[in-house]
């Protein structure tokens, strides 16, 4: 119990300082628009995390292919970005996965959307 607090604690802080970065110190213009951190799944010794991100707008599957493969060239510069803001012992490894639930959502809200209104 008491490691999950932490691991969901630093998961946290994790996510926050991922989306400044991506923010502000990302220059890269092909990665232009919003990129939303939605989650971070961290191995319990810290050592690797999953980030689930979506890209806002409407972008091809090519975009996104491109998009995935600069943030996952840019995950060291992102890592040693983090290890300068957090004090961990360990900054874990970190692996970019495009995360479609939000586009999901918003495709099935639109659907709603139209049916009610045409009630």
């Amino acid at each position: 119990m008491r490691d999950c607090n932490r691991i969901c604690r630093i998961s946290s802080e994790i996510r926050k300082n991922i989306a400044i970065i991506l923010q502000f110190k990302i220059r890269d213009p092909r990665v232009a628009g919003i990129i939303t951190v939605l989650g971070i799944d961290i191995s319990s010794d810290l050592s690797f995390a999953k980030v689930f991100v979506t890209f806002l707008g409407n972008i091809t599957v090519n975009q996104l292919d491109q998009k995935l493969k600069i943030l996952r060239g840019a995950s060291g510069f992102i890592r040693s970005s983090l290890a300068r803001v957090m004090f961990l012992r360990i900054v874990p490894e970190l692996l970019f996965i495009y995360d479609d639930s939000l586009s999901e959502t918003m495709k099935v809200y639109h659907v709603l959307t139209k049916k009610i209104s045409s009630m």
